[in-house]
């Protein structure tokens, strides 16, 4: 398939005749541009979704479903759409465009997930406006699931921001980045949800000059407000999940804040903190001692108690987390304090040595 449909690159979703060049792999809108591989498991692209919504290139896949790169057609606004398939218990029709369960015995769990799917999109609808939270647009049903639209987000993800200075972020990058999350996880708990499932590559940065964060892929959020353990599937990512959320425990805002005190590890030490399952039987010291070297020993015990596997240990809110971080401020040596301390015990053990020398000369020369 051609990279345009009516006036739309499907790579990038952009307007082709307004822009040369959209930065997928060279790929010229002007000129036609590449041509759109579709996904085996995706929908065709060029298709239109609820009367409105053409769909453009596969942007990712996830346990619960697909997201597509889209084109709100009435406006000429870029979006993100996310469909609703969850590929343990259902998969793509022949047709290519319904989403069908793998066996009928399956049919009443995949009504159910499309039902939850939808009340979530309403729940984050809630979150429109909110600090640092990906915007909703629209949610529908149709191809026998549902769909949310959210704003597109443009910039990349804090993972391969990591990736690409092939170590730990610098000081202030990771204090900035701190600040915005813990920002962005307290208008989301107001709301009464839990993201869960905070990690480096959920967090999108929006290029400069108006650089900003952004919270992505709600798809396993959940409303925390009277919500009992039952209602909380199982969903971990190792390194980042709370110990709660291995056991189905009830589960908390705190479970967010140790994700993203593990996350603030990982920016800091360019290292993935141990999951839980390794933290049961062996020592965090190592680790936390590691931030203190880069961020100071302030922060760090901040980090740390956000970081506790025991979340009545852990901070009370996301709010909370933050003054623990902001309160560090000038409370402690940094890393560029830490570095001129080094600079002055090597400075002052070259000043002792040189009056050893000198006292040995002199006692030498009294000997004489």
């Amino acid at each position: 398939m051609t990279a345009t449909s009516e006036r739309y690159c499907l790579h990038c979703g952009m307007d082709s005749q307004r822009v040369r060049r959209c930065g997928y792999g060279g790929c010229r809108p002007e000129d036609g541009g590449l041509p759109v591989v579709a996904d085996p498991h995706g929908l065709d692209p060029g298709s239109i979704l609820n009367g409105k919504y053409l769909v453009g290139r596969v942007l990712g896949h996830g346990a619960f479903g697909i997201t597509y790169v889209g084109v709100h057609r009435d406006v000429g606004l870029r979006v993100a759409i996310k469909e609703f398939l969850p590929t343990n218990i259902a998969a793509r029709s022949k047709d290519q465009r319904s989403v069908v369960c793998r066996t009928g015995v399956l049919k009443a769990d995949y009504q159910v997930g499309v039902e939850s799917f939808l009340n979530e999109a309403r729940t984050l609808a809630r979150l429109n406006g909110a600090k640092n939270v990906v915007q909703v647009r629209d949610f529908f049903t149709e191809n026998n699931t549902a769909y949310v639209v959210m704003e597109f987000v443009t910039g990349r993800n804090v993972q391969e921001w990591l990736e690409s200075v092939d170590g730990p972020l610098e000081r202030d990058d990771v204090l900035w980045l701190a600040d915005e999350l813990l920002q962005g996880l307290a208008a989301i708990h107001a709301a009464g949800v839990l993201h869960r499932d905070i990690k480096p590559t959920n967090l999108m940065v929006t290029p400069e000059p108006s650089r900003g964060l952004r919270i992505i892929d709600f798809g396993t959020a959940r409303s925390f407000a009277g919500a009992s353990a039952a209602a909380m599937t199982r969903f971990v990512t190792d390194g980042y999940s709370a110990p709660e959320q291995y056991s189905r425990d009830v589960q908390g805002p705190g479970a967010d804040l140790y994700a993203a005190a593990a996350t603030l590890i990982t920016l800091a030490t360019g290292v993935v903190p141990p999951a839980v399952p390794e933290r049961m039987i062996s020592d965090s010291g190592p680790t936390l001692r590691a931030v203190a070297r880069r961020l100071g020993q302030a922060r760090a015990e901040a980090i740390g108690a956000a970081w506790s596997i025991d979340p009545s240990a852990r901070p009370a809110s996301a709010a909370d987390f933050r003054a623990a971080l902001n309160s560090a401020i000038g409370s402690e040596t940094d890393e560029g304090s830490d570095r001129s301390l080094v600079l002055w015990l090597v400075a002052g053990a070259g000043i002792i040595g040189l009056m050893c020398v000198v006292l040995l000369f002199i006692l030498l020369g009294g000997s004489k």
